[in-house]
């Protein structure tokens, strides 16, 4: 084990010992973000859904929300549908500090980001209605496993 490395992540941990603190990423086995997008698709060992799920495309997540209603999907919406959506909000990479928690929900996107590749897609809904967005790797979100077609 190279200790320099093991000193550098284990700075970054936070006090309660269960979450690494990074403004991109806490791996850079995967920098473009490709093989995470197949792993959660692929129903093998290293998928975080079930046999028949995977973690749905921005388009998927829009069409499951958005688009079964309006642009003002906002977060009672969300918990009302037949989705039940809850509005966990995020866990900072900066700090690991929970943020929005009842009032905004963030759900990791399986839609890899086009230029930025210290970052990956989310889809958040907040009172102001539904949105894609880059967001860093080790933001603590959310993720719905829907069924695949």
């Amino acid at each position: 084990m190279n200790s320099s490395k093991a000193t550098a992540r284990l700075s970054t941990i936070t006090a309660d010992d269960k979450f690494i603190t990074t403004f991109s990423d806490w791996t850079k086995v995967d920098n473009n973000g490709a093989l995470r997008v197949a792993a959660w698709k692929d129903g093998g060992s290293n998928d975080i859904c079930p046999v028949g799920f995977s973690v749905p495309t921005n388009d998927e997540l829009h069409r499951e929300t958005l688009g079964t209603t309006n642009n003002n999907f906002g977060v009672a919406d969300a918990l009302s549908s037949f989705l039940k959506f809850p509005a966990p909000g995020i866990r900072s990479s900066s700090d690991g500090i929970y943020r929005n928690v009842g009032t905004r929900l963030f759900l990791w996107s399986r839609t890899r980001t086009a230029n930025n590749s210290n970052k990956a897609n989310s889809f958040r809904i907040h009172s102001g209605g539904g949105f894609n967005s880059p967001s860093n790797r080790a933001d603590g979100m959310s993720i719905r496993c829907i069924r695949d077609l």
